[in-house]
């Protein structure tokens, strides 16, 4: 496993291993979308890659290749967070471009996170102030009652799989484990995300927060940006 001191080290090597280590495949859907035959997302995949991120420290660059993306990240977050139930929400429209096109007829979309996480925050939080060497500190984003019926591009399903949190060595610690992440569109919101919620629940809990352990079974990127793929961090600053 790799591990990296911040964000800098993270995102200054992930580009460079999905360019270098990905191989080529060819989707049948993209989201809640079909594309096969598409060469635009003809998609270079690494599989089962995992790494550890020590702290949070230059945030932003994990948000280089989208300025907005960062407000975005924070607004989906509080909203993540709230007991509410909201569909869809006002964080998307900060950048529109990418959700707007997965909003349904009736202006909603297949699942928010928010959705999905809501009734388990409270109860995985008592659980860890109850039991701080629990193993089952676990927030579940993907249903198999829900998602195992809409694969294939008949709805949008989650990325993410669940949240595991682990008390251990006086800090709090998160293993997030992911199905799919698009290295330049959505890696940096869902590491940023992740990391936040770790944060929300070490506060919560009274306890020191910890690392980012994050699994993805498919870390890859679209054929329309590969060429990004081979950009140095300081070729993306300027």
């Amino acid at each position: 496993m790799r591990v990296y001191a911040n964000c800098y080290e993270l995102m200054s090597e992930i580009f460079r291993e999905v360019w270098e280590m990905g191989h080529t495949c060819k989707p049948y859907s993209y989201q809640n979308k079909i594309v096969e035959g598409n060469p635009e997302f003809y998609t270079k995949e690494v599989t089962n890659y995992s790494y550890c991120l020590l702290n949070m420290y230059k945030t932003e660059y994990l948000f280089l290749m989208d300025s907005s993306a960062l407000p975005w990240a924070e607004a989906e977050f509080q909203e993540r967070i709230s007991p509410l139930s909201i569909n869809p929400g006002d964080a998307w429209r900060l950048r529109f471009d990418v959700w707007n096109q997965f909003l349904d007829i009736d202006g909603k979309f297949d699942y928010t996170y928010n959705q999905r996480m809501r009734k388990q925050l409270i109860p995985v939080i008592e659980d860890l102030r109850d039991h701080p060497d629990t193993r089952q500190a676990i927030i579940s984003i993907w249903d198999p009652n829900i998602d195992n019926k809409n694969t294939g591009g008949l709805k949008r399903i989650p990325c993410s799989l669940n949240y595991q949190f682990l008390y251990r060595n006086e800090r709090l610690h998160i293993i997030y484990n992911q199905r799919s992440a698009d290295v330049v569109t959505h890696f940096g919101n869902d590491v940023y995300l992740a990391y936040r919620l770790m944060e929300h629940v070490a506060e919560r809990t009274g306890y020191k927060k910890g690392y980012l352990y994050h699994n993805i079974g498919s870390l890859h990127t679209y054929k329309k940006d590969w060429p990004k793929l081979k950009q140095t961090i300081d070729d993306i600053k300027i």
